[in-house]
């Protein structure tokens, strides 16, 4: 009898919720990774590639190329993938900052509490202060 173990694990629903309006994904995706990239629905693997910068088939280890009621997390190590983490729209949705990746460090986002819960970066609002004129 020969088993065969495929090493190309499936992405995982996420299991966190944002903490007074914040998800800091350094705490809520544990191991080692040094950035996070966001992936919107339908997206396809050359997409992914693009954005990520490595190949990532998410054809076959997600449902973000057929839906449009969650956003990938994929963190990545260097040039090593690290996890796939499909994420919840009603959770927090990424798609402001789709096709987007952030070091681990830049890795807080603010999530709206009311009416849609989009995820923003922590220093967004701040930069976007900083620009306007007095």
């Amino acid at each position: 009898t020969l088993l065969v173990i495929l090493a190309t694990a499936c992405a995982r629903p996420a299991e966190f919720t944002p903490e007074n309006g914040v998800l800091d994904l350094a705490a809520a995706i544990p191991g080692d990774w040094d950035r996070v990239c966001v992936l919107n629905p339908y997206t396809t693997n050359s997409l992914a590639k693009e954005v990520v910068g490595i190949p990532v088939n998410v054809q076959m280890r997600s449902d973000i190329p057929t839906s449009d009621s969650i956003t990938l997390l994929v963190t990545v190590d260097g040039d090593d993938l690290h996890e796939l983490v499909e994420v919840s729209r009603g959770i927090a949705d990424f798609t402001p900052v789709g096709g987007e990746c952030f070091e681990r460090s830049d890795a807080r986002f603010n999530v709206t509490e009311s009416g849609h819960r989009y995820a923003r970066p922590v220093d967004a609002d701040v930069k976007e202060n900083a620009t306007q004129p007095s």
